[in-house]
């Protein structure tokens, strides 16, 4: 068996590589803006589970019975 290999060399221009390093700029920067209306929804979310859970605290509980005859 052969030990063959070989090395393919390929150039990239310097006009294709700050075109990447733009678009990867512009994609991050959006990502950005959309965090915050996110970050806005999700917080809203937590306040109101949060206000859900301290009216429910402050009632009474139920509790069960022993589950004998005449109590």
């Amino acid at each position: 068996m052969s030990d063959d290999s070989y090395t393919e060399v390929t150039n990239q221009s310097w006009f294709s590589r700050i075109g990447g390093a733009i678009k990867g700029i512009i994609f991050g920067f959006i990502l950005f803006i959309i965090a915050f209306p996110l970050l806005f929804w999700n917080e809203g979310r937590a306040v109101k589970t949060y206000k859900t859970l301290k009216e429910g605290g402050g009632r009474d509980q139920c509790s069960l019975r022993s589950g004998q005859p005449g109590q």
